[in-house]
């Protein structure tokens, strides 16, 4: 059997194929300037292909120590971990700017990036331990106080807003558990700290509200009637004003209507009497105009002095 010689394009295509990895091959990162890596690895971070970027910072920050550009790619090899969702290998590269190069020009940055990546580890849903909340609003808290002129101040505010608000409804629902567990001292307790601790957030005027429900359930009606008047006074504009109003409205007329069932008819005519002066336009004040008139057939209480003479 003959065998053809193969024409020219074939043949360049074998000679290429046998010297490729001599004449066109990707250049080892281990032979490369720190300028041209760190070009490399910001040209693969702003494509967020974060894994290659990782690979090109690294070699860069271990094989170059002491380049003057090393700081910023201690800062890009930070962000790319945080890029790549990677938030605990993002907080050690920041520290480490912070520790070894405390006056880059990039340390402001990641003062902020490390308290975010901090703050991006926690779980995103209040009901899962937020032990890594804590520590990021504490950083946030600082950058706030060390840097008022940053340009990076609103984000951190609004991330203290934000992780504010997480313990804040963590804090609050453990209080709706114990609410509706009817264990209402208990859930005072929780829905106390939401508004002692947390009263910037959406959920200090709902703590507020079921505080003031936690003393009606426990018939602490003066106490109720009292809170549910103060939650409208203090939160005008909140959609549970109206509903607020009726129940501080219904708590007066219970106050004095437990009066009433415990025979102290003196305070049941007082505190009645009250209630239709505080409440004129209320649905309560015909049935507190009914008692009022049972009342009259009956004697107020005798003062001690004569309960002891008799």
């Amino acid at each position: 059997m003959k065998f053809r010689i193969a024409g020219p394009a074939v043949s360049g295509l074998v000679l290429c194929a046998l010297i490729l990895s001599g004449c066109g091959g990707p250049p080892k990162l281990t032979n490369l300037s720190s300028a041209d890596l760190y070009k490399m690895g910001k040209e693969k971070y702003d494509k967020k292909k974060y894994y290659r970027a990782i690979e090109i910072f690294q070699n860069l920050v271990y094989s170059h120590a002491g380049d003057p550009v090393v700081d910023t790619a201690q800062y890009y090899l930070g962000m790319s971990y945080y890029g790549n969702e990677e938030y605990q290998l993002a907080v050690a590269e920041f520290n480490r700017l912070l520790v070894n190069y405390p006056s880059s020009p990039f340390a402001v940055e990641a003062q902020f990036m490390r308290a975010a990546s901090t703050y991006e580890s926690a779980p995103k849903s209040s009901g899962l331990d937020q032990s890594e909340l804590t520590p990021s609003l504490k950083q946030f808290e600082d950058f706030v106080t060390d840097f008022p002129e940053s340009d990076l101040l609103p984000q951190a505010k609004a991330y203290l807003l934000k992780g504010r608000t997480r313990l804040a409804q963590k804090t609050y629902e453990s209080g709706v558990v114990y609410y509706r567990l009817e264990t209402f001292d208990a859930a005072n307790i929780y829905f106390q700290k939401v508004v002692d601790d947390y009263f910037e957030t959406e959920y200090a005027p709902k703590a507020t509200y079921m505080l003031a429900e936690g003393e009606f359930r426990m018939k602490h009606f003066d106490v109720a009637r009292d809170k549910f008047a103060g939650f409208a006074k203090v939160f005008p504009k909140h959609p549970w004003v109206a509903k607020a109003q009726r129940r501080s409205a219904e708590a007066a007329f219970r106050f004095g209507l437990s009066a009433f069932e415990s025979r102290e008819y003196d305070k049941a005519r007082e505190r009645f009497e009250t209630f239709k002066k505080t409440f004129p336009d209320d649905k309560l004040v015909k049935s507190a105009d009914a008692y009022l008139a049972k009342l009259k057939d009956l004697p107020l209480a005798q003062p001690q002095s004569e309960k002891a003479d008799s």
